[in-house]
């Protein structure tokens, strides 16, 4: 192996209490969730600015939506109510520019991920469980453009959309994978498919046992380029996602393909880098390599195998035991550690998230992770998740039937845009302009906002 050696675990922490963590990309806002459900009623703004302004557009009622995204001017939703269908709607004036009957069997029907690629929605629908299957129509008509019995993962690249299943011993489609985690050991087919006409411009199928290490797509983490498999005996090979060529291949770490018996150890792929955690000499180690050549970088010692990885902006974060460790990419240098305590929530836009402590409901505060400093308190707003737009939405209860909503703004500060007549079930899709939000009692609210 090539590559530089960097200790980590010179300065061991106790492990915190309270028994082995939810990888971050998944605690992280359930912690935010328990977080909100503690806060009072109150604001208490930290720095704001009231120059925003708030216009509702539209209101659908009942609207049963299951899932949507905002993109560009559009809105695109699966709404169940009469039967699954997927709906455009205009944001300028909430108008319902067409609607898409999903056409499956069963009481159970339900909608997976959605995504919209090179002017077309890809959605999953299922008539049980785990039989997902893939629709896709126009994203400007609602014209149906094909149809696959693979279900999208959630990956692609350019104007190529991936479908998969691992394959059942019957050979009918089971599970589809998931980036990031690990699935059953079974073979797993994986298509390449043009997003316009659905045509299958590559096909690979990896066999059972062997690992598949799909990229996550996390904001820092540049363009994915493509994906990984590893054999038994830790032969690598990154697959192209536009083509589906090989573009390299090389001997990696055998321990990786099978750690059954630890939960945490794991392979992540952040857009060119393949980061691992194995054993090397009878030590932890975290080791990076370049997805298009599978070369190392740099390997790094640690004090335990069980380490969730994500991405911090600029960094690789590294959390295990009770610490947070910002590794520079290209390096494998620590830039800098914050420590985990009960209120730590992780990484939101450039900043530390410390959610409120339940006895104090106005300690919600951001931290600059290189200073340590707060650099706004929160008071009583409340962030309820990520958006796809990279814009933070927040909001607080401003009577029993109000919420009064604001975006996270550079600085960071936060910035007033109104208060709307409703509750919410949870965040609002953040667009440019406008937010698309659902209320408990199902309706889709549109509204435009200015800054």
């Amino acid at each position: 192996m090539v590559g530089s050696v960097i200790e980590l675990d010179r300065e061991r922490a106790e492990a915190p209490r309270g028994g082995r963590r939810l990888p971050l990309r998944r605690w992280r806002w359930l912690a935010v969730a328990v977080a909100v459900a503690a806060c009072g009623t109150a604001l208490v703004a930290g720095d704001p600015s009231s120059g925003g302004g708030l216009v509702e557009v539209a209101r659908v009622d009942p609207a049963s939506v299951v899932t949507m995204q905002v993109v560009g001017p559009m809105l695109y939703a699966v709404v169940a109510g009469g039967g699954p269908h997927l709906v455009g709607y205009r944001l300028t004036d909430g108008a319902q520019r067409w609607s898409v009957p999903l056409a499956v069997n069963g009481a159970d029907a339900q909608a997976g991920a959605l995504e919209v690629v090179d002017g077309t929605v890809v959605v999953n629908i299922a008539s049980g469980l785990a039989d997902f299957r893939s629709v896709a129509v126009d994203a400007a008509t609602g014209q149906e453009l094909w149809r696959n019995d693979l279900p999208q993962i959630g990956v692609r690249m350019g104007s190529t959309v991936m479908l998969g299943a691992y394959l059942n011993p019957d050979g009918s489609f089971g599970a589809a994978p998931y980036p990031g985690t690990d699935g059953p050991s079974q073979p797993l087919l994986l298509h390449g498919v043009a997003a316009r006409t659905g045509r299958l411009v590559w096909a690979r199928q990896v066999p059972a046992g062997w690992r598949t290490v799909l990229p996550v797509d996390e904001a820092g983490a540049g363009p994915a380029i493509g994906f990984v498999v590893v054999d038994p005996d830790g032969r690598a090979t990154t697959i192209d996602l536009v083509t589906g060529g090989v573009r390299a291949a090389a001997g990696i770490d055998a321990v990786t393909t099978n750690q059954s018996d630890n939960p945490a150890g794991l392979v992540e792929l952040f857009g060119d880098q393949l980061l691992l955690v194995t054993t090397r000499n009878g030590r932890p180690t975290l080791a990076a390599y370049r997805v298009t050549t599978l070369g190392q970088q740099w390997a790094a010692t640690l004090p335990t195998t069980e380490v969730y990885l994500s991405r911090c902006g600029p960094w690789l974060c590294a959390s295990y035991l009770n610490a947070t460790h910002a590794i520079i990419p290209d390096t494998g240098v620590t830039a800098w550690t914050v420590t985990i305590g009960p209120q730590y929530v992780g990484w939101l836009a450039g900043w530390i998230y410390y959610a409120a402590d339940p006895t104090h409901p106005d300690s919600a505060a951001l931290v600059d992770p290189v200073t340590q400093r707060v650099a706004l308190r929160l008071g009583h707003w409340r962030i309820p998740g990520p958006s796809a737009a990279g814009r933070v939405l927040l909001t607080a209860a401003a009577s029993s039937n109000e919420t009064l909503l604001g975006l996270l703004i550079d600085g960071p500060r936060t910035e007033v845009l109104g208060v709307v007549t409703a509750q919410l079930q949870r965040g609002c899709q953040v667009g440019d302009g406008y937010l698309a939000c659902l209320t408990i009692n199902d309706q889709l609210l549109i509204l435009k906002y200015e800054l």
